[in-house]
């Protein structure tokens, strides 16, 4: 609850009154406002991170995971991908030296959302290149959430079994330690 005053207050004033012996820390939590806030390389950056790819942007390519390319969209969640990126970022993986010798035929979009007419141009790109663009929405999953829980539960394997590993994610813990001067 302090927490969320001190913050409050931050965004009113503009600056945080001088409190001794006091810091926010966030460990593992994501603030969405600031996360939808972010500007586009910082966005990228952090998805790119999570995705499990390494951010590299370069002529339309943002990041990449293991050979393949990797584009991501807007922080704003309101904005969709259309036509015009889909081609720009085609355009892009043209150009790599993978696509020019006829090995890599791929390519990851990453967004909030994508228009009817993204997945038009895929797959027109699809039919006349052979060029399969993969399309991955991006979404806010709260970690205590049932379908956190059943998405993480999905990846289970013979040798991995992370049903039972959710059982050791529980809830943030608040410990506070005052000292007086």
């Amino acid at each position: 609850m302090t927490r969320n005053r001190l913050i409050a207050q931050a965004e009113q004033t503009g600056k945080v009154s001088p409190v001794p012996d006091f810091t926010i820390e966030n460990w593992g939590v994501y603030e969405a406002n600031a996360f939808f806030k972010m500007p586009p390389k910082p966005f990228r950056a952090f998805v790119l991170k999570c995705f499990g790819a390494r951010a590299e942007s370069k002529d339309g390519i943002h990041g990449w995971k293991g050979p393949v390319p990797v584009w991501v969209g807007s922080p704003k969640t309101k904005e969709r991908v259309g036509a015009e990126q889909v081609k720009a970022f085609a355009n892009a993986v043209r150009k790599t030296p993978r696509y020019k010798q006829m090995n890599l035929r791929e390519g990851i979009m990453l967004a909030w959302a994508f228009r009817a007419d993204a997945k038009q141009a895929a797959e027109q790109l699809r039919k006349l290149e052979d060029v399969d663009f993969h399309f991955i929405r991006l979404d806010m999953v709260r970690i205590d959430s049932q379908r956190f829980r059943e998405d993480v539960a999905k990846l289970a394997s013979k040798y991995a079994d992370y049903e039972s590993f959710l059982t050791f994610v529980s809830p943030p813990q608040v410990e506070v330690d005052v000292q007086h001067l």
